[in-house]
This record gives structure tokens, C-alpha cells and sequence, in this order.
């Protein structure tokens, strides 16, 4: 196709599909902290966790289908 991975998936899968908000995980930098669900029960994960606060994502994550989304998007 020539396009980079993200825009590949974008162009083809996300925009056709009205999926705004879903994509490989620097999509995150989008979203404000209260945003993010990083987890839920009785052990509570620290705000430093989210991962707004995270680096760059290597291949091993976004290759293995390390997307994030939003509910709306997946109904």
C-alpha cells in the first residue's frame, strides 16, 4: 500500500467503519487522563500507570494489535 501501519489501518478499517477514536496506542495522547479506564476492582492502579503517561510503543505492543478505543467506537 506504501502507507505506515497506523494510516493503513485508519484509511481502510476505522474511518469507513465512523470509528474516530480508535487506533494503535499514540492515539492515547488524544485523550485527557480522566479519559482512560486503567483498570477497575478492589486494587487500584496509580494515575503514573495511564497510558497518557507512557513512552513510545515498540512493535511488540502496537504489531500485536495494541489498539486503544472508546465504547462508543466498538458498538
Amino acid at each position: 500500500s506504501g502507507e505506515d501501519y497506523e494510516s493503513f489501518l485508519r484509511r481502510h478499517f476505522f474511518v469507513p467503519a465512523g470509528m474516530a477514536r480508535t487506533g494503535t496506542y499514540p492515539l492515547t495522547k488524544q485523550f485527557s487522563p480522566d479519559e482512560i479506564a486503567v483498570g477497575y476492582g478492589p486494587v487500584r492502579i496509580p494515575p503514573l500507570n495511564s497510558p497518557v503517561n507512557w513512552g513510545q510503543a515498540s512493535w511488540l505492543v502496537v504489531g500485536s494489535g495494541g489498539m486503544v478505543s472508546t465504547p462508543l467506537d466498538l458498538l
